[in-house]
């Protein structure tokens, strides 16, 4: 008998990702993504950062100040109708700004080799702002 805890959940289910169209979606990111869109006409995919409370919900803002940013995968699949992906969370990109898809699908591959965030990053906010986060003990770092 499988466990539930085995099947990983699609992306869609837990807001990891989402499908924005014209019929769904009438706020700032859509319409900014449609103009980026509009101005690339030969791009098919491009990474931006989060706007405020667009994956991050209610995250308060003397938090957000030092969270790393938050980089969404933008796909267009259809005009108007764009696929979103947040990959990775840094607020010191290893790439420069892509200027084809190709150069996207490079980024997204080392994204995935780093595993989605950078890790001192993370150790450093997770620390200073989460409470679950393992302090250290006896002068040794909890989490190694």
């Amino acid at each position: 008998m499988l466990s539930i805890s085995q099947l990983i959940p699609p992306t869609f289910a837990f807001g990891f990702s989402r499908m924005d169209s014209a019929a769904s979606n009438k706020a700032v990111p859509y319409m900014g993504d449609c103009r980026w869109f509009r101005d690339h006409p030969k791009r098919k995919a491009y990474l931006r950062i989060e706007y405020i409370n667009e994956f991050d919900y209610g995250i308060a803002a003397e938090h957000r100040r030092d969270l790393p940013k938050l980089h969404v995968l933008v796909v267009q699949l259809a005009p108007g109708m764009h696929l979103l992906f947040p990959p990775f969370r840094t607020s010191d990109p290893f790439w420069c700004e892509p200027k084809s898809d190709h150069d996207v699908a490079v980024i997204m591959a080392e994204m995935g080799k780093r595993g989605g965030f950078d890790y001192d990053e993370m150790q450093r906010f997770a620390s200073v702002h989460c409470s679950d986060y393992p302090q250290p003990t006896q002068g040794k770092q909890a989490i190694q």
